[in-house]
Order: structure tokens, then sequence, then C-alpha cells
């Protein structure tokens, strides 16, 4: 009968596409399919290709030998898993942006707000204060600060003495170590802190106003005035 040449039939066109004998068994023909598909599915990531696969799988199927129905089943479970997880990946990412815009309008708190970020910069005013801190990663037996004009020379140094470790204030009244009035303007300062004669990691920091916020792909920056531009995350104190 001419329903039982199974090389001829049309399913066999389809899923030995390859293979060196007429005719293969079911299950070889359906692993082959499954391969195939998946190969397609992964490297388009399309679900209506792999739909269009399953329904001429379907069609050109060998009367005698039909498809096993737990592998329609599980192939169309995958293509399921597949579509859910992208589904979740755009919602996820469709979150995270919500986050981020919500996150944007609390930063706008910060304008106005003294702020201590990591700078060794000293901002003067005329007959004014300068503030700023130093970051210590451990306790220190002495702490001296050096601070310096625009030319690099050296206009006063202050000893804090024993110091914890954390973060420590610090004012300057604008006093050169003459005991004259310094120039407004723009200084900066250099940390050097020992433990039993050993060097202390630190860190210098400023205070400065927060004149604006810029919203950035990564989260949020706060522009301080005379100081820079830094991240929310660098924000050690409101002050």
């Amino acid at each position: 009968m001419t329903i039982a040449n199974n090389s001829t039939s049309p399913v066999n066109s389809l899923t030995t596409t390859g293979s060196t004998g007429s005719t293969g068994s079911t299950s070889g023909s359906s692993s082959s399919t499954s391969t195939n598909s998946g190969t397609a599915l992964s490297q388009l990531g399309s679900q209506s290709y792999f739909l269009q696969l399953l329904v001429a799988q379907m069609n050109n199927q060998d009367p005698l030998n039909p498809m096993d129905s737990a592998q329609v089943t599980s192939q169309l479970a995958a293509i399921n898993t597949v579509s859910g997880i992208q589904t979740l990946s755009t919602q996820l990412t469709q979150l995270l942006s919500s986050v981020s815009q919500g996150q944007a309008v609390t930063d706008t708190a910060l304008v106005g707000q003294q702020v201590l970020v990591p700078s060794s910069t000293l901002t003067l005013p005329s007959g004014g204060t300068a503030q700023g801190a130093v970051g210590l990663a451990q306790a220190a037996s002495q702490v001296t600060i050096t601070i310096k004009n625009a030319s690099g020379q050296e206009v006063r140094t202050m000893t804090l003495g024993a110091e914890p470790a954390g973060t420590t204030n610090f004012t300057w009244n604008g006093q050169t170590d003459s005991g004259a009035a310094a120039a407004a303007g723009q200084y900066t300062y250099s940390i050097a802190a020992t433990a039993n004669g050993q060097p202390v990691t630190s860190t210098a920091y400023a205070s400065g106003q927060v004149t604006s916020i810029s919203p950035t792909s990564t989260g949020t920056n706060v522009n301080v005035a005379g100081l820079g531009s830094f991240s929310v995350s660098q924000v050690q104190q409101i002050q």
C-alpha cells in the first residue's frame, strides 16, 4: 500500500534530513525534530516560529506512527517557560526604572542641604570658617592636617591629636600659622595619621551646599557648590 511507504512520507522529508537511512524510528524522528525546534528557538528567540514548526510537525506526522502526546506537552511547556522568563525580565526592567525615577524625586530633598563629600578642598568665605572632616580606617594616636593655598604654600598646620576610627569633623577658623587672616577662597589640605608609628589609611572630606541633582543611568548625582558632582552614595553626612 502507498501509505506504508515511509520513505516518501512528508514526515521523513521534514525530520530525517541529513540521515543516511531512508526511514528513522519514531523516537529518532521526534528527537531530531525536537532538537531542530530547540536550535531554531535559541537562535531566533521567537515563540511564533516555534509554534509554526510544531504545527508543521503535527501536520506531517506518519499516520502509522503518530507523535507522542507527552513530547508535544513537553515542548509546549518549554516554550511557555521561555516566554514567561522573557516577560518577567521585561517587568523587572520596568520596575527598576520606576524605582530609579522615584529615588530621583526623593533625592531632590538634598537640594539646599549642607553635605559632607569626599574632597580635599576647603572653601574659606570672607570672615568665615571652613568645614572639613577626616575619615579614619582605624583609630589613630596622632592626626595632623596641613592646609595649603592655591599656590601650594602651607598656610596652616592643625594637630587634632588622637582620634577614633570613623569620621571626625574639624573647623578651620581662617587663621594662618602666623595668626594672620587668610584670604577668602579655596584651599586644599592633606592628612597625616599614625597609630603607634604606623600610617593609618585616611580619607579627606569637605562640606558644601547641594545646588542641584542630576539623574544618571546608574543613579543620582548631587552637585555641590565649589566641590563638584558626586553620587548620592558618596555623601558621608547631611549636616
